[in-house]
């Protein structure tokens, strides 16, 4: 009985996923498949968080620390060209 629960909130979740990330990707391109990706990471860190709720502050902090590296890289590249 448990297996089959947790199976299908699985399945769910892989679903809304694809869904997300598709709407995105179709609606809006590469930068709404950029979005959708890190949607689709945060949607699941809650959805799929432990008792305690640390998986989705983790998983906020590891979003910001990659966009604050993203925007570094980028502010590098435009004064060095």
């Amino acid at each position: 009985m448990e297996l089959s629960k947790t199976a299908s909130r699985v399945g769910v979740s892989v679903g809304l996923a694809v869904l997300i990330v598709g709407i995105g990707s179709f609606g809006f391109g590469p930068r709404g498949l950029t979005i959708g990706v890190v949607v689709t990471f945060l949607v699941l860190a809650w959805r799929h968080d432990n008792s305690a709720g640390l998986l989705f502050p983790i998983a906020m902090l590891i979003v910001i620390t990659i966009a604050v590296l993203l925007l570094l890289m980028y502010l590098m590249a435009r004064m060095h060209s």
